[in-house]
């Protein structure tokens, strides 16, 4: 049987190759891989909406208004309304929850034995030698050192090579007639980080002072501990509070 010309002009030419459309299927990839993702682009629509409700004087945009600007139907805008609402509220939320730093509440000794704070002549921005009790200055030195080695704390915690710093006598009730002795460069930071091991918090500081050098500051404080206390355990003094405070107060 002879061949139909149809058959010997596909023999002569053979199949047509897939090169077209995998050339198309690359450069579809390609384009995809730079094109954000359905809820990727969602949120970037929602965070323009809230920029334009803030600069519109925190007006809402209308259901039509969305359905023009992003050839939305009216379900998909309504939806969409409901999601720049919600990040409006977080946000609104999020501001508002952000309250100024208060000092830390200082646990102080009994008042029969609260030693009395040496007086200076003059008001100075220097800090008192010694703190016992709630302190705005000490405070005010701790939101000063922060301001100053923010990002040296927050990277390097307590291994900061920043000398200055405090000293700090705390207890706790399980531990009753001891006293820790300690240094920090935030003396906030440093009770926290106490508590994180006492799941009621009941870890507090009897006193606290600045000092130029903390470290030696320390160890300091240490050796009068150590001449005044029964015993000793690491950073651990048995000992009065007064006794304790009376160390402190010669560092």
């Amino acid at each position: 049987m002879a061949k139909s010309i149809w058959d010997t002009r596909n023999k002569r030419q053979g199949p047509k190759p897939a090169k077209a459309y995998e050339s198309n299927a690359e450069h579809l990839l390609q384009v995809a891989v730079g094109l954000p993702r359905p809820r990727e682009l969602r949120a970037q629509r929602v965070e323009a909406e809230v920029r334009l409700y803030n600069k519109n004087d925190r007006r809402l945009p209308t259901i039509a208004e969305l359905q023009t600007r992003h050839n939305f139907t009216e379900e998909a805008a309504a939806s969409f309304l409901r999601s720049v609402q919600r990040k409006i509220r977080e946000r609104e939320r999020r501001t508002a929850s952000v309250a100024p730093e208060k000092p830390m509440a200082f646990r102080s000794p009994p008042p029969a034995q609260q030693p009395t704070p040496p007086t200076t002549p003059e008001s100075t921005p220097t800090p008192s030698p010694l703190v016992a009790g709630p302190s705005a200055a000490l405070f005010a030195v701790l939101a000063d050192i922060r301001r100053r080695f923010g990002d040296e704390i927050r990277t390097r915690g307590e291994q900061t090579v920043v000398k200055e710093g405090f000293v700090y006598l705390a207890v706790h009730p399980c531990f009753d007639g001891w006293v820790k002795a300690g240094m920090t460069i935030d003396y906030e930071l440093r009770l926290a980080s106490y508590n994180t091991s006492d799941p009621l918090s009941r870890f507090a500081f009897v006193s606290a002072k600045w000092v130029p050098d903390r470290r030696q500051a320390e160890k300091l404080l240490l050796e009068y501990l150590a001449g005044m206390a029964e015993e000793m355990r690491g950073e651990w003094a048995r000992v009065s509070v007064v006794k304790a405070l009376e160390a402190l107060g010669r560092v």
